[in-house]
């Protein structure tokens, strides 16, 4: 018989699963090759870490960026969602962004561009999953370990 994991592992992996459905519609989204490629190799980098220790400390480190946002996001405050620079907002903050937080920010403008130049219905689509991602952090944040 096979052990249930913590509540806080699953919920990790929760939120890198639905890193890895959003990583997958911007590959699809992408109209530069180059772009494509950044996105791909992300994505297969998120894989890694996909149900392994790893996701939990992917998720704490995503996490307090989500939560500085939670309330423009649940709002769907058009103009955040349509001009967000992640690296001038943690400098607003005062967060220091680190060289391993470039996935964060690749992530972030390849959303950002896309709901930008998309459709209602692609807008739409996007905000669906930006908000499966919010909601997900949210629950890693709320999980305890047992």
């Amino acid at each position: 018989m096979q052990a249930t994991p913590p509540k806080k592992y699953a919920a990790a992996n929760e939120f890198v699963q639905t890193i890895m459905t959003i990583l997958s519609k911007l590959c699809k989204l992408a109209t530069r090759e180059s772009h494509r490629e950044d996105l791909a190799s992300l994505l297969r980098k998120v894989r890694l870490v996909h149900n392994t220790p790893a996701a939990v400390l992917a998720s704490e480190r995503a996490l307090g960026h989500i939560e500085s946002y939670s309330e423009r996001i649940l709002a769907r405050d058009e103009v955040f969602l349509s001009t967000v620079d992640i690296r001038e907002e943690c400098a607003a903050a005062g967060v220091t962004l680190e060289p391993s937080d470039d996935y964060l920010v690749m992530l972030f403008n390849a959303f950002r561009d896309n709901y930008v130049t998309g459709n209602q219905s692609l807008k739409d689509e996007l905000y669906g999953y930006i908000l499966g991602v919010h909601n997900a952090a949210m629950m890693f944040g709320q999980s305890e370990w047992f």
